[in-house]
């Protein structure tokens, strides 16, 4: 468990298949950026994103990922910055109202 990385920087490589839920499964990891844009990510976004209240960057964009966002995006009210740009994302977008401070 990487519950103190603090920074997954892991844009425009050749990373494939479906984010591991388990990445995410404690409440008390410490991560501050996760940037995952420009690879060939499937699936949808876990769940358990919304556990890592820390988050104050995430960038999914430029990824082949699908289904509805998390509805606990709203949670992660530390983020500054989503981009999520250039999926396959369907369905309704989350209520993010409590994320006074996001650029999304």
């Amino acid at each position: 468990m990487l519950l103190h990385a603090k920074h997954f920087h892991l844009d425009n490589n050749k990373l494939s298949g479906k984010i591991p839920p388990q990445l995410f499964s404690s409440n008390i990891m410490i991560l501050l950026h996760l940037i995952l844009n420009g690879n060939n990510l499937i699936g949808s976004i876990p769940e358990t994103i919304g556990n890592v209240q820390t988050l104050e960057v995430i960038r999914f964009g430029r990824n082949a990922q699908s289904g509805t966002l998390p509805w606990n995006l709203s949670n992660l009210v530390n983020v500054n910055e989503m981009y999520l740009s250039n999926n396959k994302f369907a369905g309704p977008i989350p209520n993010l109202t409590g994320m006074s401070l996001a650029y999304v």
